[in-house]
């Protein structure tokens, strides 16, 4: 049973002529579990210098999540804190402004929470982008309205937190 389910590769590894299931299992856990710590090197380095290039948000996180799973499957635990500050660290400086606004919400945010705030800034941005390219009226006319209200929620914030900073964190 267990030949059934593995690669032809990892078949020509653990084979042998009197192999048992116990025995095929056994160099099957061996092969996984060597060198586990010098995997962990490579995917954690591999986590640390992934940054967020020309992926869009959605992609990047899945990247960082991916690579944060890998780790967790080598007994490398990543904690949520740090997959958003990885997530943060790795941003393009176009999302320069929420690199900044981010870290300092109270309580911090998590990974998830951190996403949902990144989606609306890259709408945002590609509007932006396609108005100053010339096009008429973006794909979706109702994103314009959702980001209106999203960019008086940020101009609040910031004459809140000039004017009354304790205010202002609640708001967060």
């Amino acid at each position: 049973m267990i030949y059934g389910t593995i690669t032809d590769e990892l078949y020509d590894v653990i084979s042998a002529q009197d192999s048992t299931a116990y025995h095929a299992w056994f160099l099957l856990n061996a092969f996984f579990r060597d060198n586990l710590a010098g995997r962990a090197i490579h995917v954690g380095a591999e986590f640390r210098a992934t940054v967020q290039g020309d992926m869009k948000i959605a992609e990047y996180c899945r990247r960082l999540k991916a690579l944060a799973d890998s780790l967790d499957d080598l007994d490398e635990h990543v904690t949520d804190k740090t997959l958003t500050l990885q997530l943060i660290r790795g941003l393009t400086p176009q999302f320069g402004v929420m690199a900044s606004l981010l870290p300092m919400q109270v309580p911090f945010p998590t990974f998830v929470q951190a996403r949902s705030r990144l989606m609306p800034e890259e709408i945002s941005l590609d509007v932006r982008a396609r108005a100053e390219g010339g096009h008429r009226s973006p794909r979706h006319p109702w994103r314009l309205v959702w980001l209106r209200q999203l960019q008086w929620g940020w101009r609040r914030l910031c004459v809140n937190w000039r004017h009354h900073p304790a205010s202002a964190r609640s708001f967060l």
